[in-house]
């Protein structure tokens, strides 16, 4: 109950901030052209905000953030929406799926921290536990641990994290054999049951056949190890995340292909923005509001539209009724393409499109 009300009370601490900074980040009360300021906010949401209800799905057991994480989820997506002018809530399944995935694998880099609660949590324990018991490395030379005494040898066993690399080893075998009622036991078998059940679920989608060698398919005696049961070097919860995101990324790009998942079938149009969609292309989500890399408010506006596939905000007025642009009388729709293609007098889409691919050759 303590640690109920504890994370109510913090969620709505976080509500109150976050309002703070709608209010203060308001587009219709700083009204200035020259200020960029959906592009600050969004900067903050990406680089700093996203992560403030971390610390506690790193420290606590998923069963008791669930309703935590939830809440923060929501209140991140009304600060996109309060950015971009799109609400996550109201996207396609697959948009959804891929809007959450990071900037290198075709997202938006905004993850859903009821979905990272799991590796967060395996992470912040494994890498808590490790340093606490002497550790010998593979060269024989014994590293001290911080509290190597009777009572967590007892708790956790003597030999747990030793790198012998000739020999298996089970982990958390001697902590979940000898206290399988306790809060953190329970926490790393539910944890461990959600990443790896994801996992699977996601070969039996691509066809594929159970591979040994991926750490995601190791029993939960061996959560946040190698398949031998040994430390992973650096950040434990950046391996789990990473290897999975590439795994619903991989799945996305099947799902393009694939015409009887109705579930996440994508829209024509969501499918050639996932197709085109690179680093390049993605420079904008990362451009920081410097002399080099500022985006007005009505670009960046446009510019998350186009990145997953969603009609122009600028063409919204024209498609309610038939309306033409150009000397070939090209009725608007709802994308703007035919906007961009049309030939108007004093330039067209083709010519400087042209001028522009001369002076990237030029650069390159």
């Amino acid at each position: 109950d303590y640690v109920k009300s504890f994370l109510k009370k913090k969620i709505n601490e976080i509500k109150d901030d976050f309002n703070l900074i709608k209010e203060r980040m308001n587009v219709n009360k700083i009204t200035s052209p020259v200020l960029p300021i959906r592009q600050c906010l969004w900067q903050l949401i990406l680089r700093c905000l996203q992560f403030k209800g971390n610390y506690w799905a790193r420290h606590l057991p998923p069963a008791q953030t669930e309703d935590f994480c939830k809440s923060f989820d929501q209140e991140i997506n009304s600060l996109i929406k309060e950015a971009i002018e799109i609400d996550p809530d109201n996207l396609t399944p697959f948009s959804q799926q891929r809007i959450r995935l990071p900037i290198v694998k075709q997202g938006i880099g905004v993850r859903e921290l009821n979905s990272r609660r799991h590796s967060e949590f395996i992470g912040g324990f494994q890498q808590g536990v490790v340093p606490i018991l002497n550790i010998t490395t593979e060269e024989g030379i014994t590293r001290k641990g911080r509290l190597h005494t009777p009572t967590m040898i007892e708790i956790f066993g003597e030999s747990l994290f030793n790198s012998d690399q000739n020999n298996e080893s089970s982990p958390w075998r001697h902590f979940l054999q000898n206290n399988p009622d306790s809060a953190f036991a329970k926490g790393l078998t539910e944890a461990w049951s959600e990443i790896k059940s994801e996992s699977e679920a996601i070969d039996n989608d691509l066809n594929k056949t159970i591979n040994a060698n991926d750490i995601l398919n190791n029993n939960v005696e061996k959560a946040g190890f190698s398949v031998k049961g040994k430390v992973i070097k650096g950040s434990v919860t950046h391996v789990l995340t990473e290897n999975l995101e590439a795994k619903r990324h991989e799945l996305l790009h099947h799902i393009m292909k694939s015409t009887t998942n109705a579930l996440l079938s994508p829209t024509h149009r969501e499918k050639l923005s996932f197709i085109n969609c690179d680093m390049f292309s993605a420079q904008f989500l990362i451009a920081l509001p410097t002399s080099t890399g500022i985006l007005p408010n009505k670009v960046l506006l446009e510019m998350f539209p186009l990145h997953i596939g969603l009609p122009s905000p600028a063409m919204r007025p024209f498609v309610d009724e038939p309306h033409y642009i150009g000397h070939l009388q090209q009725q608007v729709d709802e994308f703007g393409d035919s906007v961009g293609r049309t030939q108007l007098a004093g330039g067209d889409f083709i010519r400087s499109h042209g001028e522009m691919q001369t002076l990237m050759n030029d650069i390159f």
